[in-house]
């Protein structure tokens, strides 16, 4: 496997993270997506769940759904006003497309 060899470590994190959350993750994934997360100049890994998405491999803050569809940040925009945000806020995250 391609991954395995290029991504070790992450790839090892990808079969602990299966064995610890068995209900979350699938036991195979066809794909990782590997992104930058800027921060540390970590690697962020996502894996397939066993409902069919993706979700990403790490500890507790490195750790959520990948929205590659844009079904959660719809939901999110559709809520706004729900939020504790200030207009200036809401403005900036609409603009920008990040929280």
């Amino acid at each position: 496997m391609e991954f395995k060899r290029k991504y070790p470590e992450e790839f090892q994190q990808y079969v602990t993270a299966a064995r610890r959350c068995y209900w979350l993750y699938s036991n195979s994934t066809d794909k990782f997506v590997v992104t930058h997360n800027g921060e540390n100049d970590e690697l962020g890994v996502f894996v397939r769940t066993k409902q069919g998405g993706w979700f990403s491999i790490g500890d507790y803050f490195n750790s959520g759904e990948l929205d590659a569809t844009g079904k959660i940040w719809d939901n999110l925009v559709s809520e706004i006003d729900h939020f504790d945000y200030t207009d200036e806020e809401k403005e900036q995250i609409l603009k920008e497309k990040t929280i």
